[in-house]
């Protein structure tokens, strides 16, 4: 018996198509533009901030201060840019307090004041001020018994829209749930 490959592959005309396309827009004055600002972005100053443990998550605050988070771990670091990202906070870990953190997928600045974090295998959305103190937990688990259906909420990913609304992926039903009135101004549960 022959493998698949063994046979001589017909060339396929939408092959060259795709390239002429890519040629026609690398050679465009947008491409060569933006190519120009990354370029400039990247010529600037650099510095590197080592870190010692495995982070496979970031955001950035309006402080610039950078959130890690480190999902094997079950913690959020916190580096701190008016000390140039020598000075470390962190939070979470395998813990009976509030701040403990199961599987954490994903961190959310939405101003300078206030940082989201998803824990999917507690349902919970948790909020934390510049501190990473929790100044208050959204359990999915409490709303999902106060629905009248049968579907549960699993979230996987969640965003925050600039009108305060809570957009969240819900893995159970594969669904987008939409809490419109659940964040107030200051961008708290309400």
């Amino acid at each position: 018996q022959t493998s698949p490959l063994a046979y001589p592959l017909r060339p396929n005309p939408f092959c060259y198509m795709k390239r002429i396309v890519l040629i026609l827009l690398l050679s465009t004055p947008f491409f060569l533009l933006a190519q120009q600002e990354l370029a400039s972005l990247l010529k600037g100053e650099k510095t590197f901030v080592p870190i010692d443990f495995k982070a496979d998550k970031m955001d950035v605050d309006g402080e610039g201060n950078i959130l890690l988070l480190a999902t094997q771990e079950r913690k959020v670091y916190k580096l701190l840019a008016m000390n140039k990202y020598d000075s470390l906070i962190s939070i979470g870990g395998a813990s009976a307090r509030e701040e403990a953190l199961f599987h954490p997928i994903s961190i959310r600045t939405n101003n300078r004041q206030r940082t989201y974090i998803l824990d999917d295998v507690s349902q919970r959305l948790i909020l934390f001020n510049t501190n990473l103190k929790v100044v208050q937990t959204f359990d999915f688990r409490d709303y999902s018994s106060n629905l009248e259906s049968e579907s549960e909420i699993f979230p996987i990913a969640f965003d925050l829209s600039p009108t305060g609304e809570l957009l969240l992926l819900n893995q159970w039903d594969n669904t987008v749930l939409r809490f419109s009135n659940q964040l107030n101004p200051n961008g708290e549960f309400g």
